[in-house]
């Protein structure tokens, strides 16, 4: 007869509960697991953490290099910065940026198309890519470029005028100055295009109306060096040696005040 037939209770939750022995085993099994796996977690943040700040301290060391103009250590800075951070497309932007402008154009190219590759919407390195393909002569490229950026923003005036710049670099200076006056009628008041405006009439021989652009350009904007130096070239061309002399030393002072 059973137990509980005689009115007998019965505690059947003892056969369910674990012994307590075993508990306090698989507890302290789990706290030797645990405790090594939580010190490895926070030395991996501890390790993020210093990659950030180390980031952080090379790429604001560079851009103060930068603003001394010595691009061979800021070179330097941002090449430690990206064995830090090797996936970052600003990193190899600005690489690329520095290594075009020391004459490093292979380099740059590199960079630069690493730039887009990790991320192809990045306007400002296919731009900058687009001219180093224009640099070293490979114009489809270079449009390519120009109508990437055209795609996603119809608008981008840089975009437009890299293909009148390759206009201009393949011989067809009379439709890259069509396209630049184009463009004119449009954004009056931007100083990139007159000064193309002007350097196409130069190059086309037509005096009066590159000296026209150029002096458009100091009237609208006499702080950019850009305009000066563009001022002095002319200048000279012309036989006017004082005038490019005193657009020199213009140049000197605004150079001092920026």
């Amino acid at each position: 007869m059973d137990s509980s037939e005689l009115g007998i209770p019965v505690d059947w939750s003892g056969l369910f509960r674990p012994d307590i022995h075993f508990r306090q085993a698989v507890m302290r099994s789990l706290f030797k697991i645990l405790i090594p796996c939580l010190l490895l977690l926070c030395l991996c943040i501890g390790c993020k953490e210093d990659k950030v700040d180390k980031l952080s301290q090379l790429q604001k060391e560079a851009n103060e290099l930068i603003d001394q103009h010595q691009w061979r250590a800021a070179l330097a800075c941002y090449i430690k910065a990206l064995s830090t951070k090797p996936d970052s497309a600003k990193l190899h932007y600005q690489i690329g940026m520095i290594d075009r402008r020391l004459g490093n154009m292979d380099l740059a190219i590199k960079h630069l198309e690493k730039a887009v590759t990790l991320s192809p919407d990045y306007t400002d390195a296919l731009l900058e890519l687009g001219y180093c393909y224009l640099a070293t002569n490979r114009y489809k490229n270079a449009e390519v470029m120009a109508r990437a950026i055209l795609k996603a923003d119809p608008e981008n005036i840089q975009a437009r005028l890299l293909i009148g710049d390759r206009r201009a670099f393949t011989g067809s200076y009379k439709q890259a100055l069509s396209l630049i006056k184009t463009l004119l009628k449009r954004h009056p008041d931007n100083i990139n295009l007159w000064l193309r405006r002007g350097d196409l009439n130069l190059v086309l021989d037509r005096r009066k109306e590159a000296e026209d652009a150029y002096r458009h350009c100091i009237s609208i904007a006499p702080m950019r060096p850009i305009v000066w130096l563009s001022w002095a070239s002319f200048c000279r061309i012309k036989g006017k040696l004082s005038e490019a002399e005193n657009a020199l030393r213009e140049l000197q002072s605004w150079n001092r005040t920026i």
